[in-house]
């Protein structure tokens, strides 16, 4: 077939080779099975192997492609048109600063799409934003959760997410570094990559991985078309992608009774039984089936019909089926498929068994052990074993023998040895040359001492990594309970966890404000106070992005601690919603931060800080305590708020204005009254009228006296919420009012604990 062909609706112009081998692959489509595609393929390009072969490269990546995303319609038949954004595969729409351009993939709740960045530089990136129809909490949180996880990384080799926001529907969304590149195997095979630049690249895997672990994050679907290599001047770069955490899997989409998430090739046998929990040795073994495919060519370990068996054979399948090493796996291919690995390698097929069988075939069985304690213990771990192959040293992962470690040392200077093979004859040479590898064997001991104190640190760090995984499986179990109604069940998960290693989620501070409620409800005030405080601690440590509709969470939280707990834990939540609300300018937010950090005397930092809150609220008013009376446009919580603060700085007149102004307004929250006139007695004991005093403390406690010495329901806008009567009863006690022995005696309270053990 030539490029000559003559195009018979332009009878003036010949089709090129492209235009040719597009017509073709277009006319090929249309065929739905392989075999008739191919007898097609056969008939048009006979004579012409070379553009045949092509149009089959361009079917197989549109494969891959298919294999990648698990793509599925956004908006159904009988919808609204809400979604026609979806139904129009996202072309022109707007999200933000972006126009989505075309829809590339879908993941366990989120659409990824290719997007223009329009400002303030133009750039092609890929916008995941949550599926139409899962803007439910739970979906939210797990997409923001995937967020999160990315955004925690920042490594040269991981895909970086760039932005992130919440489209006009209410929609979150993430923006992500475009990677416009090909799977490794598929690189390293059309650039004929020999093993040394194999391994290199695989190395940089490993290390990106290893960062992804020490922040916590199992990636849990390593395979070839989830680390795509690009080129930059020249230089392969490798970028890991796909860390959902939440990723369906082929099995699981099928509708199966087994829940296996990953790619069943690549899949640790703990993935697959459930014998073992999935940490961060699932993704050492699934590096070590990438190695072993890199080394040898893909794995055919399991049946070609795995993904149409019965679930529970298929599960029996992958936890009785081992994979074979690389070695095996070349002693396996037939004459003419050896040749075309070793071509692919530019390494004879004699020479890549010698190696496997020495060294490769140890890494690979280590990394990829039935028994996940057997494996490495990091990805570091791997890598580093890795390179002393590289470098011609000896591997940790098979036995060392004397005579092995004599065989490395003599490849690795094999010079050095031959000179001192010659000079051994003359004697004085041979000690000279002795002396040279004593000093180079000393070196490389103190190197190897290096690398196991390296990985010790690895070791740890793996430790504290799996104990926050721990964490994280133990919150997203008890919202799992809570959802069920097992409320003691949900306590139960996350007593065991510390303080210090709350998970930062938006699930988390669900899970735990939902436990605090249930303990004062039962009045078990100190149990409430510590899932407040770890409630606080998840809040201040998740990103803004979509924390500011939940800084009404410090409410509750303050009143619990201020009015039951010693002064260090309440400091404790106030610097907390001051590091994280401190800096806002929205109005609602700036109210409920001054409430929960006033409630008790402030050092001059939290006042300097809350007087910045303040002047939020009352930004363009009158300041002076005469004019503070006509001010029409502030509803009751705000001058309640402003009051507070003035009165904690000492400035009496303007406390007694903001305040006294409160009682002038009409609300539908009864709190309101009894927190003005407490606020207004502490005022005028400050001011020496202990009469007027006495007479609005007494009306405080009159009005308050039914919501006194019980736990209350959560409340309505009719009787005010459970805190603002226990700040009632905060301000009373600072008067003199409401003795300490009304609530739980601080004298029976455990000590504070850096270590987060007061807060199991």
């Amino acid at each position: 077939m030539s490029a000559e062909t003559s195009d018979p609706t332009f009878p003036d112009r010949a089709l090129t080779d492209a235009e040719v081998e597009e017509l073709l692959f277009d006319a090929a489509s249309v065929f739905s099975t392989d075999e008739e595609r191919e007898r097609f393929l056969a008939f048009a390009c006979r004579g012409e192997a070379e553009l045949a072969a092509r149009i089959r490269r361009l079917f197989g990546r549109l494969s891959d492609a298919d294999d990648f995303f698990e793509f599925e319609p956004q908006v159904k038949a009988g919808e609204s048109a809400e979604g026609a954004e979806d139904d129009l595969d996202g072309m022109g729409v707007e999200v933000g600063r972006y126009r989505l351009l075309e829809r590339i993939g879908a993941g366990g709740c989120g659409v990824v799409y290719l997007a223009e960045q329009r400002e303030p530089v133009r750039r092609k990136v890929a916008l995941k934003i949550i599926r139409l129809g899962l803007e439910n909490p739970e979906s939210v949180a797990r997409f923001e959760a995937e967020r999160q996880a990315l955004a925690s990384m920042n490594h040269p080799n991981i895909a970086r997410v760039l932005d992130a926001g919440t489209h006009g529907s209410g929609r979150p969304f993430f923006v992500m570094e475009l990677v416009d590149g090909v799977a490794i195997t598929d690189y390293c095979d059309s650039r004929k990559l020999d093993v040394r630049e194999r391994l290199r690249l695989f190395v940089r895997v490993c290390n990106a991985i290893q960062h992804a672990h020490q922040r916590g994050v199992v990636h849990r679907d390593i395979k070839p078309s989830n680390v795509l290599v690009e080129v930059h001047e020249s230089t392969p770069e490798p970028k890991v992608i796909d860390f959902g955490i939440a990723q369906e899997s082929e099995v699981a989409a099928r509708g199966g009774a087994v829940d296996l998430v990953g790619t069943p090739a690549y899949m640790s046998p703990e993935q697959a039984t459930g014998d073992h929990p999935v940490d961060t040795r699932s993704d050492i073994y699934s590096l070590g089936m990438l190695l072993g495919e890199l080394l040898a060519g893909p794995h055919m370990h399991l049946p070609a019909d795995l993904m149409e068996r019965d679930p529970d054979e298929l599960r029996r399948i992958m936890a009785e089926t081992s994979p074979r090493l690389p070695s095996a796996t070349l002693d396996s291919q037939g004459e003419q498929e050896r040749l075309q690995v070793g071509g692919d390698r530019t390494t004879p097929v004699g020479r890549l068994l010698v190696w496997c069988r020495r060294d490769l075939d140890w890494i690979v069985r280590k990394a990829i052990h039935r028994n996940p304690d057997r494996r490495y213990d990091t990805a570091a771990a791997l890598a580093a074993d890795v390179q002393r192959w590289l470098q011609g040293e000896a591997v940790s992962a098979r036995p060392q023998g004397r005579g092995y470690r004599l065989a490395k040392l003599i490849r690795r200077n094999r010079l050095l040895y031959g000179a001192g093979a010659l000079a051994f004859a003359g004697l004085v040479a041979g000690l000279g040359v002795a002396t040279v590898l004593f000093l180079r064997e000393r070196e490389a001991r103190a190197a190897q001492e290096r690398m196991r104190v390296q990985a010790e640190d690895a070791h740890l760090a793996e430790k504290t990594t799996r104990e926050r995984w721990e964490y994280r499986s133990r919150v997203a179990e008890a919202a799992v309970r809570l959802r069920y109604g097992d409320i003691e069940g949900a306590e139960e998960q996350v007593e065991a966890i510390p303080l210090k290693e709350i998970p930062a989620s938006l699930e988390t501070v669900a899970v735990f404000q939902e436990l605090a409620e249930w303990h004062r409800a039962g009045g078990r005030e100190k149990k409430a106070e510590r899932r407040f405080l770890a409630m606080a601690y998840a809040l201040a440590r998740t990103d803004r992005m979509h924390t500011d509709n939940n800084s009404n969470y410090f409410l509750p939280a303050s009143a619990a601690l201020a009015g039951w707990s010693e002064t260090e834990r309440y400091d404790q939540l106030r610097q907390l919603a001051l590091d994280l609300y401190g800096d806002t300018d929205d109005r609602l937010v700036a109210e409920r931060i001054l409430k929960a950090c006033l409630l008790k005397p402030a050092p001059e930092g939290v006042l300097r800080r809350t007087g910045e809150l303040a002047g939020v609220l009352t930004h363009g008013l009158p300041g002076s305590p005469e004019e503070v009376a006509g001010i029409g446009n502030m509803d009751a919580w705000e001058r309640f708020a402003v009051a507070l603060h003035h009165y904690r700085a000492g400035e009496l007149d303007l406390a007694e204005s903001w305040a006294l102004s409160v009682l002038e307004l009409e609300d539908e929250n009864r709190a309101n009254e009894p927190l003005a006139n407490a606020l207004i007695g502490l005022i005028y004991q400050q001011s020496g009228r202990p009469a007027d005093a006495r007479r609005h403390l007494d009306q405080a406690e009159k009005i308050a006296s039914d919501h006194m010495g019980k736990p209350l329901p959560y409340g309505t806008m009719a009787t005010g919420f459970w805190y603002d009567w226990e700040n009632v009863k905060t301000l009373l006690e600072e008067a003199g009012r409401h003795q300490a022995e009304d609530r739980t005696p601080s004298a029976k309270r455990a000590p504070l604990s850096d270590s987060g053990e007061d807060f199991r």
